[in-house]
């Protein structure tokens, strides 16, 4: 037993030093100290079918009521590490199925069998159904469910695609909560997947055709995260031979704000590619996450020396692989020295996630003729700036949202982000510091919650079989 315990320090430290959140999928049944594990993460997702036991465990032996039978050492293990969530299991003193779990708020979700969520196949005189999800109110993750709906048709200008996989961001969420512009919503702005109808008048999109998305949702009521989506072409990229559907899927948001965050600055470039922005130094402020991968990888691919910031070891490993020259811990040490080491001269460009947060960081690294890129409000809502300070460096505050730029911008992005994946000047996985979480289409609130809580990485939908 002793030993025992000393595992169940082991795994609680472990636990807690790991980037949040840390997720737990359940499968099948679960039973003994991996049901022990299942509680001390951040995030459980089970089938409602699956069962949950601790097979060690007589308590009548110990403190004189029944429960499961076994050796002891199991069920004390989850009351020992995680009681907020096993105190009522473990008083249960018997095995209970995801479903029971989730009632008594012990695990997150229980969601159902694929077989019970699969498409049905349409009989002759029925019209062809997908599965979608959807809501209808605003709020937590909790409005979304999963649904049948007709299978769209497309119409002038608009092709049909069967998604493979659906990309989730931050403004999925953050919409969600939002009051709704449409009576019943399904989110997702990314995707990619294969063209299976084309509407008129469109002739450079064909049937067969594997494609990535850009924008799917906006200004519309349907989005990726649906078994099909009506696109107009113009939303609608080739995917690159060789380049996967999770590639495909993670580029659409996070690459193509990053593109725009590298191309505003009045002394580079409008397009990227290898050699783009040779000379220019470019700061990534958060370096590890989707768009701060993005960058680095753009950036680095454009022959810009990359420096750019994390907040943990496990991020600097990221940083490195997606490419950056030097990465800077700003919880240990001095932000500011490190960066005007690996960058003497100053930087050129800031992709900024926090402006109020690195505002006088930015403004201490940055050359002359300088431009700060910001693209979201991480740690806070407002700051200042000292205009004189600001005058005489000539700087530049850029600030974008991929929603609201104009064509020509757009096109110019997509263009560069699709040559890049198909070079390898973009790439997803543990090895390009971009982490894919794969959740099946019906745990998508689970995945929201994921992207919510800060997974690291990039979370996607297997909306079907690639």
């Amino acid at each position: 037993m002793w030993k025992g315990f000393q595992g169940v320090r082991l795994t609680r430290q472990t636990l807690a030093e790991m980037e949040k959140p840390v997720i737990a999928r359940v499968n099948g049944d679960c039973v003994g100290f991996g049901q022990s594990i299942m509680f001390g993460c951040d995030l459980i997702v089970a089938r409602e079918h699956a069962v949950v036991a601790d097979v060690h465990m007589d308590l009548q032996k110990i403190f004189g009521f029944d429960t499961v039978p076994g050796d002891g050492g199991g069920a004390l293990v989850p009351l020992h590490m995680f009681p907020a969530k096993a105190m009522e299991y473990l008083l249960l003193a018997k095995p209970c199925t995801a479903a029971e779990l989730a009632r008594m708020g012990a695990i997150n979700y229980a969601v159902p069998p694929e077989a019970a969520t699969a498409s049905p196949t349409p009989t002759s005189d029925q019209e062809p159904r997908l599965r979608a999800i959807v809501y209808t109110r605003p709020g937590t993750s909790d409005v979304l469910s999963l649904a049948e709906r007709d299978v769209p048709e497309p119409g002038p200008g608009e092709v049909r695609v069967r998604l493979m996989r659906a990309g989730v961001n931050p403004t999925d969420w953050r919409f969600r909560v939002r009051p709704l512009s449409f009576d019943e919503v399904t989110p997702g702005q990314d995707g990619a997947g294969v063209v299976d109808a084309v509407g008129p008048q469109v002739a450079d999109v064909a049937v067969g055709d594997r494609v990535w998305l850009i924008l799917a949702q906006h200004q519309k009521p349907y989005g990726t995260a649906a078994e099909y989506v009506v696109q107009p072409t113009s939303h609608v990229v080739p995917l690159p031979d060789g380049v996967s559907f999770d590639v495909g899927a993670s580029i659409g948001v996070p690459a193509l704000t990053a593109h725009r965050a590298l191309t505003v600055h009045d002394g580079g470039p409008s397009h990227l590619g290898p050699g783009a922005m040779a000379g220019l130094t470019v700061l990534v402020q958060g370096g590890a996450g989707a768009v701060g991968n993005a960058a680095v990888q753009l950036a680095r691919w454009s022959g810009a020396t990359v420096v750019t910031t994390v907040s943990s070891a496990r991020k600097e490993a990221l940083a490195k692989a997606a490419g950056a020259h030097h990465v800077v811990n700003y919880r240990q040490g001095d932000a500011e020295s490190a960066i005007r080491a690996a960058a003497p001269d100053g930087v050129d460009v800031v992709v900024e996630v926090a402006p109020a947060q690195n505002n006088a960081l930015d403004l201490a690294v940055l050359k002359t003729g300088g431009t700060v890129s910001i693209y979201a409000k991480h740690g806070g809502d407002e700051y200042s700036v000292p205009l004189l300070e600001t005058y005489f460096k000539n700087l530049r505050y850029q600030y974008l949202v991929l929603y609201t730029l104009h064509a020509e911008a757009l096109a110019r992005a997509t263009g560069d982000v699709t040559t890049a994946i198909a070079t390898g000047g973009f790439r997803v996985g543990e090895d390009a510091g971009l982490p894919i979480h794969h959740f099946p289409l019906a745990e998508a609130a689970a995945a929201q919650d994921a992207v919510e809580q800060g997974a690291v990485g990039k979370v996607l939908l297997d909306v079907a079989e690639a």
